[in-house]
């Protein structure tokens, strides 16, 4: 009894650690962020992977069971509507069918295949952590997935999608079937079922649901009070403030996506990134926005609409990756790490579309990389010092143009650490 409220004292904590963490949570919430297993791995794969390796060939898949955040939440789901059962179904304890080991096993192949292959993004959809992060962090496919995985936990028998699907479970599950301090069932169980409690008799109803929601509250009934809140919200919304209309610039078109300072090289980011968020949560500026594309989906990228991202930034995105698919390079600050080029297409230009002698780019460029030259037939022509640009994007967020703007940031595959000559001679 006594091991199994450390199990679920440990269990919550991990849970709600790493919930906090996506919140402004502090070290702590970092901490537990950081000993997820996968991303641990992929951040120091010559500490991390002999420990969960040998830690669970020694007392079992402990990572499953007090660590992993969606195991523990599809372990409470059960908990709560199978009140009765204090049997913990996990595939420790039940044999498997040839069926789940034939699906187990194609997943964590599909799994390492992606991986190998370059598509992080689509392979860590079907890690733990990755899938919390992304119901956390994203609107769309992940928030009903992880609706669908907690009620199939509701409604089955145990944590189905760590039995049936989980790779990271598999894997562990495979090692901890030699474990000498591991959970098993003895071989003398005949299935008595003295383990579980005897069902206590169900609660008189108080009355239906329709009668509390008719049951006056000050004056007034429940059902009233959130017509009233959902008519003042319609109101709220179709109400005009008196404004001029603002034309707001569309999301640029780029042939190569920006990746956050310090992600190195595209090929490295797009495999160890697991989406999961983390990063988008706690950058100050909000530039950093999930992917849209399918190969990439969810993993970050500079989007330069919401602002730029500052020269003098602390790299919070580095600091709360997990898995160190952005790197915080020592010694080297924000402005010395070039993340890609700025390109100026001169047909968008409200200089060369409606004749406005604009020169925001230019004098908004924190490192002065952007100049107007005099061209061959009078007019003025932008260049762009490509060894000075940092990508910071300053230039596409202030530029006037509609309903794109004139000149864009083009990703790097390998990011540059460019340093000044005189910090190079001083140094030496």
């Amino acid at each position: 009894m006594a091991v199994k409220l450390i199990k679920r004292t440990v269990a919550a904590v991990f849970l709600a650690l790493v919930v906090w963490a996506f919140f402004g949570g502090h070290r702590l919430a970092n901490l537990a962020v950081a000993l997820q297993a996968v991303p641990a791995i992929l951040r120091n794969p010559w500490v991390f992977a002999p420990v969960f390796l040998v830690g669970t060939a020694l007392i079992g898949r402990f990572f499953c069971e007090m660590m992993c955040p969606l195991g523990i939440l599809q372990s409470l789901v059960n908990w709560l509507f199978h009140p009765k059962s204090s049997v913990r179904r996990v595939c420790t304890r039940l044999p498997e069918t040839k069926a789940q080991i034939a699906v187990r096993w194609s997943i964590v192949a599909i799994v390492v295949a992606l991986v190998a292959a370059g598509y992080g993004a689509l392979a860590w959809s079907l890690e733990p952590y990755s899938i919390l992060g992304r119901s956390l962090t994203l609107v769309g496919v992940f928030p009903v997935a992880m609706f669908f995985i907690l009620l199939a936990a509701a409604v089955g028998r145990g944590r189905v999608w760590c039995n049936w699907v989980c790779p990271v479970g598999t894997v562990f599950n495979l090692i901890g079937r030699i474990a000498p301090w591991g959970n098993k069932v003895e071989g003398r169980c005949k299935n008595c079922q003295k383990c579980f409690p005897k069902a206590k008799p169900a609660a008189p109803q108080a009355g239906s649901a329709s009668d509390a929601a008719e049951q006056p509250t000050d004056g007034m009934t429940r059902r009233e009070a959130v017509k009233g809140v959902v008519l003042l919200a319609a109101t709220e919304k179709l109400t005009d403030g008196g404004y001029a209309d603002v034309s707001y610039a569309s999301r640029a078109t780029r042939a190569r996506s920006v990746l956050p300072p310090g992600a190195v090289s595209r090929g490295m980011f797009t495999r160890k990134c697991l989406a999961c968020g983390l990063c988008i949560k706690a950058c100050p500026v909000k530039v950093l926005k999930p992917s849209l594309k399918a190969l990439t989906f969810g993993q970050p990228e500079l989007d330069f609409n919401a602002g730029a991202c500052r020269t003098g930034c602390d790299r919070q995105c580095a600091k709360a990756c997990p898995a160190g698919a952005i790197q915080l390079l020592d010694g080297v600050p924000r402005k010395d790490v070039h993340v890609g080029v700025a390109k100026w297409n001169l047909h968008k230009c409200l200089r060369n579309t409606d004749g406005v002698e604009c020169t925001l780019c230019a004098r908004k460029c924190p490192v002065k990389a952007i100049h107007w030259v005099d061209g061959a037939d009078g007019g003025k022509i932008l260049c762009v010092d490509e060894v000075a640009c940092m990508g910071c994007g300053e230039c596409e967020h202030i530029c006037a143009a509609r309903p794109e703007p004139a000149i864009v940031v083009e990703g790097l595959d390998i990011q540059r650490v460019v340093r000044p000559v005189k910090n190079q001679i001083s140094a030496d």
